[in-house]
């Protein structure tokens, strides 16, 4: 029986078979083309990169998303060096990727493919884990009725209304994990230290936008949720560092989807 691939070898994989395609579609998109060399040079310089970041799983270094995005770069300068006019993009694309001059950047990693953007969630809360050491100081929510070993890693939940929030920490754990209940920003400034390996944010929250900025800003991965995602709000909060941004009455399936069980 062989031992089942780290999540690290498993990311790089799908990653490197997914490329070439999303590769084609973009250009597709496009109406353009570029010489199959420089796109498998290209997937030959991100199979590279990824074995690099396996080989070093505590480095924090470039994130898989952003060596996707590295690994388009030969492609952009082929493409300008065809005479190829750059695209008409928005200004807050613009201001984030001033170099992505024909959109190739991957805005998350499910632009690559579902299976790539499942895998890639797992992998980043392992990595989440192992940096965060797996022991999380018990948030003061936590004492008034949802105590748990401070052992446990933590994800929290910020803004969350009811049912769904008791459906969630029950879900949450039942896959090994310790919830931490958020209410408010007052209640996240307190519960910070406890490093949850995930936080979800529901939007419909008049504080939601802050606690998504706040959370980002601390190195810690988020999803949010809405009611009748758009474009519009799926591109703003992606903007602002949200992993995805998904529907409300799917969060909680997609809890056995990006949590590993662990208990």
């Amino acid at each position: 029986m062989t031992d089942q691939p780290s999540l690290s070898a498993q990311l790089r994989v799908a990653l490197v078979e997914a490329f070439p395609d999303y590769v084609t579609r973009r250009l597709q998109a496009l109406g353009v083309t570029v010489p199959g060399e420089v796109v498998e040079r290209s997937t030959a310089d991100l199979s590279k990169s990824l074995a690099r970041l396996e080989a070093a799983p505590h480095d924090l270094g470039e994130s898989p998303l952003e060596l996707v995005r590295i690994a388009t770069e030969p492609i952009t300068t082929a493409l300008v060096a065809a005479g190829v006019a750059p695209v008409e993009q928005d200004a807050q694309a613009v201001d984030l990727h001033p170099d992505d001059l024909f959109d190739l950047y991957p805005a998350t990693s499910r632009d690559l493919g579902e299976d790539v953007w499942r895998v890639h969630m797992q992998w980043g809360l392992e990595r989440a884990r192992r940096v965060a050491g797996m022991v999380p100081a018990p948030s003061p929510e936590a004492k008034t009725g949802d105590a748990a070993a401070p052992s446990l890693p933590a994800v929290a939940l910020f803004g969350v209304a009811e049912p769904t929030r008791s459906e969630l920490a029950d879900r949450i754990r039942s896959l090994g994990y310790q919830p931490l209940i958020w209410r408010n920003p007052a209640a996240l400034e307190e519960g910070l230290a406890a490093l949850p390996v995930l936080a979800l944010v529901d939007l419909r929250h008049s504080t939601a936008e802050g606690a998504l900025r706040r959370l980002v800003a601390e190195g810690i991965r988020v999803i949010a949720s809405a009611e009748g995602v758009t474009d519009f709000t799926q591109a703003g909060m992606m903007a602002l560092g949200a992993e995805d941004v998904i529907e409300l009455d799917r969060v909680v399936d997609l809890l056995d989807i990006v949590l590993p069980r662990i208990g």
